[in-house]
């Protein structure tokens, strides 16, 4: 016996699947897992494994810094980063406006995945 498949319904579960990542927080949890995945890109193998985005709040991304030290380099760097952490993040469906890098906010296993 052969079943008929109505594609119609693949259509629905796509919107469904839509709808629900989109109203919860799912989404955001991909975005920064995916920020994540590119920070060495924006601040380079030098800062990569000694810091991480955290947050992004109010168009702020709260970054956690290992010590000072870093938090003081980054800071001297900003714009730079800025330049190349602006279209990475449009690409990423996220508008970032400022960052804000802390070493008082570091975790030594952050929930990067």
């Amino acid at each position: 016996m052969k079943k008929n498949i109505r594609y119609s319904d693949f259509e629905q579960i796509g919107c469904t699947l839509d709808s629900i990542v989109a109203s919860s927080s799912l989404a955001g949890k991909i975005k920064k897992y995916n920020l994540s995945k590119v920070w060495g890109q924006v601040v380079g193998k030098r800062f990569e494994q000694r810091s991480y985005p955290v947050a992004l709040v109010n168009k702020i991304l709260k970054v956690a810094c290992e010590n000072a030290g870093v938090t003081s380099e980054l800071v001297m760097s900003k714009r730079l980063i800025m330049q190349k952490l602006i279209p990475i993040s449009k690409s990423l469906g996220m508008n970032i406006e400022d960052v804000m890098f802390s070493h008082k906010i570091w975790e030594n296993s952050p929930d990067n995945c």
